[in-house]
Order: C-alpha cells, then sequence, then structure tokens
C-alpha cells in the first residue's frame, strides 16, 4: 500500500467492506478466502458485462481489481487433484453411478472449499467420474 497504487488500496477498502457486511449479515460468516472469491466473481462478471456494453476501459479497471483479489486467494486445485478426491469420496458413499452424484457432491462440497475449486468444476468432475465408475 506504500506504493501508492490506488486501484490495490481502493480494491482492498472495497473488500474489507465485503468482510465486514458479511460478518454483520449472517450469525456464521462464510470463511475469508469464500468472500475474496464471490468477489473476484463479481469482478468478472462486471467486466464481461462492460465489454459487451462497448465499455473497454470499465472492464480494465475489473480486471485490475480482479487481479489484486486473486494475489489473496489460496491457490486452486487442479482438475486432477479434484478428480482423485472425488473417486475417494464416491468409494466412501458407496456410490454407483451417476445417479449418486447428489451424495458424493453433499460430501465433496464439505470437504472442499469453493473458494479453491469452484462447485461447478466439482459438479462436472464428480459426475464424470460416476459415469466412468458406472461403465467399468
Amino acid at each position: 500500500m506504500l506504493s501508492k497504487n490506488k486501484i490495490a488500496v481502493n480494491t482492498v477498502k472495497g473488500l474489507l467492506s465485503d468482510i465486514a457486511y458479511a460478518s454483520k449479515s449472517v450469525a456464521a460468516p462464510p470463511p475469508l478466502a469464500t468472500i475474496i472469491h464471490r468477489s473476484v466473481q463479481r469482478r468478472r462478471e462486471a467486466a464481461m458485462a462492460y465489454r459487451e456494453g462497448g465499455r473497454e476501459d470499465l472492464a480494465a479497471a475489473e480486471d485490475a481489481e480482479r487481479a489484486v483479489l486473486e494475489t489473496y486467494l489460496p491457490e486452486q486445485m487442479s482438475e486432477e487433484e479434484i478428480e482423485k478426491r472425488a473417486r475417494e469420496v464416491a468409494e466412501r458413499v458407496g456410490a454407483a453411478g451417476v445417479k449418486d452424484v447428489g451424495k458424493v457432491m453433499k460430501v465433496l462440497g464439505l470437504e472442499i472449499d469453493e473458494a479453491v475449486a469452484p462447485k461447478k468444476l466439482m459438479a462436472e468432475v464428480a459426475k464424470r467420474v460416476l459415469a466412468s465408475m458406472g461403465k467399468a
């Protein structure tokens, strides 16, 4: 912050505001990584909307803020790591095929934080793992 990087300063101030709001709005606030992940998602969606509207200048500002926030996120899990965990969970819960994706996702969602692996990606990988288990 001493470098007087206005984008970083404003982004971190906004993040602190998001954290304060989350801590006051619910009984059990979400983990910090989840709050940051949601802020990154908002910036990504806003940049896409600005680009669709022909406002490349505003999209670039959103991208710059997103880049600052991403430095505070934990390292993302690879698909291979998610697949390994999904196989382990599927074996533990006794999943037999794609029809058991709900059982697997329930446990997988509790074990893997959304900030390190998006739920959409976890669901895709779980379906793929269960489909391969049903064929074998």
